[in-house]
């Protein structure tokens, strides 16, 4: 499922994988974004086709914006050329996700407001 959201003031397609335990951001959309790692990280990513990739370090409270609801975010950051913002479980925790499959819709709650995102 994608979800149009804010990092700071630029818009980013980001995809909300439930299948995800850790919310990633790749390099190459983290330096179009001006972002740097701010700690080491020791993890090491199983990605979708099975090759495992570690960390470059991580982003903390990364600005996430959905509907004008500030959700600080910490996010992985791996190698890769191609410009992507994953929203995994960690996330999806932290905004008591609710997905429907059906209607294509999620719906967030945090810090006492509710808002739907998709």
């Amino acid at each position: 499922m994608k979800c149009e959201v804010y990092v700071g003031k630029e818009a980013v397609t980001a995809i909300v994988d439930s299948g995800a335990a850790t919310s990633i951001i790749t390099k190459s959309l983290m330096k179009k974004l001006n972002y740097a790692p701010d700690q080491s990280s020791k993890l090491v990513i199983v990605t979708a086709n099975g090759a495992r990739i570690k960390a470059l370090g991580e982003i903390s409270n990364l600005p996430i914006n959905i509907n004008h609801m500030k959700i600080p975010t910490n996010v992985q950051v791996l190698e890769s050329k191609d410009d992507v913002l994953i929203l995994g479980n960690d996330w999806l925790s932290k905004v008591k996700a609710s997905l429907d499959w059906h209607d294509q819709t999620l719906t967030i709650h945090f810090k006492g407001r509710r808002e739907r995102a998709i």
